[in-house]
């Protein structure tokens, strides 16, 4: 009889937890030997194919490494590789616009204010550089992908891997948030495309000065109105006498001070 789908993430999960409570008792450690197939098989009463599809796909993710007539090895932690992968599944997961900008807000106003604590020259070259490709730039998508890239750059200047990772699992999310808001400015005219690069040059005057309180403000105002963008495209489309959309003279002037 073939297992279905449910079966075989049943049987998955039930290695997948044993290899985490083996860590998390300090059974298994970097670069020690973890239980061999049968052993894990015996264990947790299940065939060992089961087992080895498991361990096969940890290998895939770099969790485990196999040594051929040595056995099974937990690798070091390399945060990089986790994040890709996770960042991958949760695009896919396709979630909520307006949470991943809040999960967005919390983690990269701190990583603003970091960043304007620790950020290094070429850090700041390096955001300089994504400006000022921002504004010469004709072709939206290439803005975009400079926008996306200026977040990647602080995140990697606030001097905390951890939280760098945190913020490249949601580099997916950041580039195709980047992506809508200039396709949308696309249509709707330059104005809004003058606003957002003022948010993202204010922030890297924040970050230049070594102003944390200031930075983190500037990157809590460029995500009230990445929320606006974000919660107006479900609403009825609202045009001024310019012919922007989705936002009435005042939004649009609270957003410019």
């Amino acid at each position: 009889m073939r297992c279905s789908d449910n079966d075989k993430r049943k049987k998955s999960d039930k290695v997948l937890d044993k290899i985490q409570d083996c860590i998390v008792q300090g059974t298994f450690k970097p670069n020690n030997k973890i239980y061999s197939e049968n052993q894990l098989a015996n264990i947790l009463g299940l065939n060992r194919n089961a087992v080895r599809e498991t361990i096969t796909a940890l290998e895939i993710l770099g969790i485990v490494q196999s040594r051929q007539g040595e056995g099974t090895f937990l690798t070091p932690l390399n945060m990089d590789n986790c994040s890709k992968v996770l960042s991958l599944l949760i695009l896919l997961e396709q979630g909520d616009q307006e949470e991943i900008v809040l999960v967005r807000r919390i983690l990269e106003t701190a990583a603003a204010e970091l960043s304007a604590r620790n950020r290094t020259p070429e850090e700041l070259i390096d955001m300089e550089v994504c400006l000022k490709n921002m504004m010469q730039f004709k072709d939206f998508a290439e803005i975009s992908k400079e926008d996306a890239r200026f977040h990647t750059i602080v995140a990697g200047s606030t001097g905390n891997a951890l939280l760098k990772n945190l913020i490249t699992v949601f580099a997916g999310y950041i580039s195709q948030t980047a992506s809508e808001s200039w396709k949308r400015i696309k249509l709707d005219g330059n104005k809004f495309a003058e606003i957002i690069y003022k948010h993202h040059c204010d922030l890297m005057d924040a970050i230049k000065e070594g102003d944390p309180s200031k930075a983190r403000h500037m990157m809590e105002k460029h995500m009230d109105f990445l929320e606006q963008i974000l919660s107006s495209s479900s609403k009825e489309s609202h045009y001024c006498k310019e012919g922007l959309r989705w936002f009435d003279k005042s939004l649009l002037n609270s957003l410019q001070e």
